[in-house]
């Protein structure tokens, strides 16, 4: 039993006047998160079908459940047997929740508490499903019956008042609508409250059509239909422009190539050299009216009043057009002085300001000087990162921030889930420890995001576990939570569950395939545990497929001659086992889940393979590969690419598609 958790095994239970043993349900239930305080109370609560349609449905919406009666502390939305009672002593967020034989009570002091009770209420119906009695009915498609549901009171709330998740649509994939209406519905029903999408040129903007065109981008209404979409649903769609750095893809066309930093390129931390600037310049006057102009047209699509500025790594500030004034004054006092100018600004526009602490913390005496109604977002991907050390600055100086760690899903094919698991928990002991207000995981693209959807999975879950409830949440079963919650139904939070209980309810067949599923998920996510060497922020799998288009990587590999990859290739071959024992959760999903993972385990594999010629002694360049064996790989590789082109599409739109595929092609280009 987790700490926090109070239970009552009730050993006989009386159902309809039959004596029966309750051993499976008398248990703590796998809920994601777990909540604080859950205790069995005696009794069986039967809900009928009618119940679960209200439950699951649109109708059931926060507005109309929350619509106040005249009578003091009383709620007057009720649903058959269901009451929702305001309590004003409840934490904001929290809850109570109570099944008993004759009702279902739910409390709480705000509308977020409400909802969140009703999520715990819904994950309840789900976890019980298998339970689903069926009667005879006139109507064939109508579904009546009951689930069984083990009487219980469940008492909650949240460690971090904010619970954020960050998307990248700037690294080639942007969603399509479907797509993130779904993701919403899962972040929803995982209890996080706010929404990013991180945009560096991915918006469309009126005025400058030349940046996006081949994009895909979304539009303002597409955002105001998205952001109706999430406030529905207990999220804050927050409106994210990265406005710093960040902008080379802005920066390659000559007409703005008037507000960088190095117009003509600049060589990167790491030593490589960049052929067009990221930065725009903070000795440019236009920089700031530039900036100022984008978050006037986006903020006016979205409901809430932040605004992500993002102002994370900029690179060549202080190489170019900027030198003069960082000689005279610093480069941390420039990076400040320019920030201080676009908050002035995004205050004048009626937003509080996030930005991210990367660059602010490596002068922790300019750190008093962010001001106080910022948000400033520490954030750090590796398993290692300070968080500790970064937090106190933030903490001593009285400034308001959110710990943010990451999926580690991004340079890895398959992710890095060692590294995600320690990372997100740590962000959440740090921040928690440390008085963050928020905490954040973000899932990247980098390098044409080819990680597929499932691959980000474990740590969408992982982190609304922790971030939720540190100490219930810490050793969350991972297979199990994927198998129940991630894995077995397409959007099980769409409305639509009621629906789809008796048809594809959690049966033993379906939790098993699940469980495999998941299992090999993970396996897959810890193959870059088994390469002889290890890489920041990547898998070294991945730094040989794109050694070809990545002059970083391509320097990296160079200390690798001779690396044995046997043992990554049997923790393939044990996912691809568990994965082909999981086929009947292909008509569940139209089979574009088990695609999807089964592309990333062909992808591996032929990483794997691949990778053992490139590193073979001797082989100092792609070209040395023996050319029938290039041939061989250049077949298989070009099969691979259509394969992704294929389920880019399932649910990604089409712009940013050859980017990403160009990658590739730059190693099939060398193999040919």
């Amino acid at each position: 039993m987790q700490p926090g958790f109070s239970l009552r095994y009730v050993q006989n239970i009386t159902v309809g006047g039959e004596e029966q043993k309750m051993k499976d349900d008398c248990r703590v239930p796998l809920l994601v998160p777990r909540p604080k305080q859950f205790e069995l109370t005696g009794g069986i609560a039967d809900i009928d079908s009618a119940a679960i349609e209200r439950i699951f449905s649109a109708e059931i919406e926060l507005d109309l459940i929350l619509h106040r009666a005249q009578g003091p502390g009383v709620l007057a939305k009720q649903l058959d047997s269901f009451r929702f009672k305001e309590i004003p002593e409840i934490s904001p967020q929290g809850y109570q929740l109570s099944l008993s034989p004759g009702e279902v009570s739910i409390s709480a002091s705000t509308r977020l508490g409400f909802w969140y009770g009703i999520i715990t209420l819904r994950q309840l119906i789900w976890y019980y499903s298998s339970s689903f009695k069926a009667e005879k009915s006139g109507d064939e498609n109508a579904m009546k019956g009951t689930i069984q549901i083990p009487a219980c009171t469940i008492e909650d709330r949240p460690d971090f008042p904010v619970r954020a998740i960050l998307l990248d649509i700037s690294r080639d994939r942007v969603p399509r609508m479907e797509t993130i209406f779904g993701l919403v519905d899962l972040f929803s029903a995982l209890k996080y409250n706010q929404l990013q999408l991180y945009m560096e040129h991915t918006f469309a903007y009126k005025a400058h059509k030349r940046v996006w065109e081949k994009a895909s981008p979304f539009t303002g209404e597409e955002i105001g239909e998205l952001d109706t979409y999430c406030t529905k649903r207990g999220i804050e769609l927050v409106p994210n422009q990265n406005s710093f750095g960040h902008m080379e893809r802005w920066l390659k066309h000559p007409e703005y190539q008037h507000l960088a930093e190095c117009p003509s390129g600049f060589t990167d931390p790491w030593g490589v050299y960049r052929p067009v600037g990221s930065c725009i310049s903070p000795a440019v006057k236009e920089s700031l009216f530039f900036v100022n102009s984008l978050h006037r047209e986006l903020i006016q699509y979205f409901s809430s009043r932040t605004l992500n500025i993002g102002g994370d790594e900029p690179w060549e500030l202080c190489q170019g057009r900027s030198r003069p004034l960082c000689e005279k004054k610093g480069s941390g006092e420039v990076y400040l002085e320019f920030l201080l100018k676009m908050h002035r600004m995004v205050s004048e526009l009626g937003c509080t300001m996030q930005f991210y602490g990367d660059i602010i913390t490596k002068y922790p005496h300019l750190v008093p000087g962010v001001p106080d109604d910022c948000i400033v977002i520490e954030w750090g991907y590796e398993a290692d990162h300070p968080f500790d050390e970064k937090c106190r600055l933030f903490e001593k100086s009285g400034r308001t921030f959110y710990v943010c760690a990451g999926t580690s899903s991004w340079n890895s094919i398959a992710g890095r889930w060692q590294n995600a698991q320690v990372n997100i928990l740590r962000a959440a002991e740090n921040g928690l420890r440390h008085g963050a207000s928020g905490y954040m995981i973000s899932d990247w693209g980098d390098n044409g995001h080819w990680q597929q959807l499932p691959v980000s999975l474990p740590g969408w879950l992982y982190g609304a576990g922790v971030s939720w409830g540190i100490e219930e949440n810490r050793k969350l079963d991972m297979i199990e939570a994927l198998a129940r919650y991630a894995l077995p139904v397409p959007g099980i939070w769409d409305g639509h569950l009621s629906r789809t209980i008796p048809f594809c309810g959690i049966n033993s067949t379906t939790l098993d395939s699940a469980r495999k599923t998941a299992k090999a998920i993970l396996l897959l996510s810890e193959a870059y545990l088994h390469e002889p060497v290890r890489i920041r922020n990547a898998t070294l799998l991945t730094a040989i497929l794109l050694e070809a288009s990545n002059p970083y990587f391509r320097k990296a590999l160079k200390a690798y001659p001779g690396a044995d990859l046997k043992a990554v290739e049997e923790e393939i071959k044990a996912a691809n086992n568990l994965l082909n024992e999981a086929q009947s959760l292909q008509h569940l999903h139209g089979d574009i889940l088990i695609k999807e993972i089964d592309f990333t385990t062909r992808l591996l594999k032929f990483a794997s393979e691949y990778g053992r010629e490139r590193l073979r002694e001797g082989v100092n360049e792609i070209e040395d590969i023996p050319s029938s064996i290039r041939k061989v790989l250049s077949d298989r590789l070009g099969g691979l690419i259509e394969d992704y082109r294929e389920l880019w599409l399932k649910r990604s739109r089409p712009g940013g598609l050859s980017d990403s595929t160009g990658r590739f092609e730059a190693l099939l280009d060398k193999l040919l």
